[in-house]
């Protein structure tokens, strides 16, 4: 994935899920690392577009955190962490959704969507917490900022 095609509040986000995963003694970043750091991201777009979608956000930022709870933890890590195989496919997904929708940029609305059509834990988690693809689609061409 090439760096310079990433929008600046996705970029921010794989920032603070590396900050994320090194907090909770991570080897690898995973999407779930990702999605939670999405939630809580100061001026994202994620939240509200949830929230537009009648996602409850906190509910879905619990069911993200339990499964953070469940990963391995090592001593150590010492800031290298990596990427998952897992995430990297979905990355690359994302990427790939992002070309055919002909933008620019790949967005974190378009991750979005990446991970919902996606067969991973994140998409499970997701499918968990009622958010259909399609409601996601409707709301993510409507608003297209980070």
């Amino acid at each position: 994935m090439n760096p310079e095609k990433l929008a600046s509040k996705f970029k921010s986000a794989l920032n603070d899920a590396q900050s994320l995963a090194l907090a909770k003694d991570h080897q690898f970043i995973e999407a779930v690392h990702l999605l939670l750091a999405m939630l809580e991201q100061q001026g994202g777009s994620i939240k509200p577009l949830l929230n537009q979608a009648g996602t409850n956000t906190q509910a879905l930022a619990q069911l993200l955190d339990q499964e953070l709870g469940t990963m391995p933890s090592v001593s150590g890590v010492g800031g290298d962490v990596q990427v998952s195989s897992d995430l990297n496919k979905l990355l690359n997904l994302t990427e790939q959704l992002a070309v055919k929708r002909n933008d620019s940029f790949v967005s974190s609305e378009i991750f979005l969507l990446a991970a919902c059509a996606s067969k991973g834990q994140l998409a499970k988690i997701l499918k968990q917490a009622n958010l259909s693809q399609q409601l996601q689609a409707r709301h993510a061409t409507s608003q297209h900022s980070g």
